[in-house]
């Protein structure tokens, strides 16, 4: 895995990860009230009963919370692949733990500041898709393979957001099959 990857893992680990999912639930309770562009920090944190100290260790703004938790359910679903399951189950269970938490990532995706989300998971998952392609091939993407899986990964985010959005209402596995279905060619023998 590489060295971004590595420090996304650690930082998800152990307190971090306890006080983001805290702060994750007290940003759920809050946009039951609230639109997300309207919630500051001090409305999560005093939500969640801790400090703002506390919010600020775990992550910079209420984007990076929600960018961190999207990043640790992403990591969750493909650091299984490391343990043999394959990319259609990881997808399978990537949208599995996204499920039940649409209504937030629509939310934050629908959030005028949705390019902050989108960037963030743009960024991620080509990280993966690289650091698996060097693993399978061993050796660098060439060009033309660096601009499909590119393409691919934004073609996979886009899925997401009308998925998270409910404008595309398929069962995670029927979310898996398309992404894979819509893989170009040229990757799909590498990664299948």
């Amino acid at each position: 895995m590489n060295e971004n990857l590595e420090q996304m893992a650690r930082d998800l680990t152990g307190r971090k990860e306890k006080n983001l999912i805290l702060f994750i639930e007290a940003l759920k309770r809050c946009l039951k009230k609230d639109s997300f562009e309207r919630i500051s920090v001090g409305d999560i944190v005093e939500a969640a009963g801790k400090s703002r100290q506390t919010f600020y260790r775990c992550c910079d703004n209420k984007y990076d919370l929600v960018n961190r938790y999207l990043g640790m359910i992403i990591l969750k679903s493909y650091r299984r692949m490391e343990r043999g399951m394959s990319l259609k189950e990881a997808l399978t269970l990537k949208f599995k733990i996204m499920e039940p938490e649409k209504d937030l990532f629509a939310q934050t995706f629908r959030s005028n500041d949705y390019e902050s989300l989108h960037s963030f998971t743009h960024r991620l998952i080509y990280s993966i898709y690289l650091d698996l392609y060097k693993k399978i091939s061993k050796k660098e993407p060439g060009k033309e393979e660096q601009i499909l899986l590119d393409m691919h990964c934004e073609e996979s985010i886009y899925a997401t957001v009308k998925w998270s959005c409910r404008e595309i209402n398929n069962t995670p596995e029927e979310m898996a099959d398309l992404l894979m279905e819509a893989m170009p060619a040229k990757l799909k023998k590498m990664y299948v």
